[in-house]
């Protein structure tokens, strides 16, 4: 019979090298400010999982963005599309792998009509992140 402390044991275990590598999936300039954001609380730390922008984004916020307000949503368990708005992270991020991010994102559309229809334009690839940095940064 399996003790309960060891399933626990083996699912944090799981959860840690889940985390590290998509953290070491960031760009080596931003990982340490990213994996220090990530340290700081376990949400916080989820979003690497979830919402990688999100996480690239409250770590290396842009000019004029309040990042505090949108980490403390992120902190208390408010919905991922609430955090999101507060640190002006567009929702169709959500699809983008952490490789995708390398300067402060700017503000994007985000609309519904537009998250139905970018999504059948996003690549899978993480080998296309170049590309996508340059969607993310320009402004465009």
């Amino acid at each position: 019979m399996t003790s309960t402390l060891l399933v626990a044991s083996r699912r944090e275990a799981t959860r840690s090298a889940l985390l590290e590598r998509q953290l070491r999936r960031y760009h080596p300039h931003v990982q340490g400010k990213v994996r220090a954001l990530a340290m700081r609380h376990t949400r916080a730390a989820d979003l690497a999982v979830s919402f990688p922008a999100l996480l690239f984004a409250l770590a290396v916020p842009r000019v004029g963005v309040a990042s505090a307000s949108a980490l403390a949503c992120v902190i208390d368990g408010r919905s991922l599309a609430g955090a999101a708005a507060a640190a002006g992270v567009a929702l169709w991020l959500r699809k983008l792998p952490p490789e995708a991010f390398t300067s402060p994102i700017t503000r994007l559309p985000d609309d519904e009509l537009l998250r139905r229809q970018i999504a059948n334009h996003l690549p899978q690839s993480p080998k296309l992140a170049p590309v996508l940095a340059e969607i993310s940064s320009c402004g465009c």
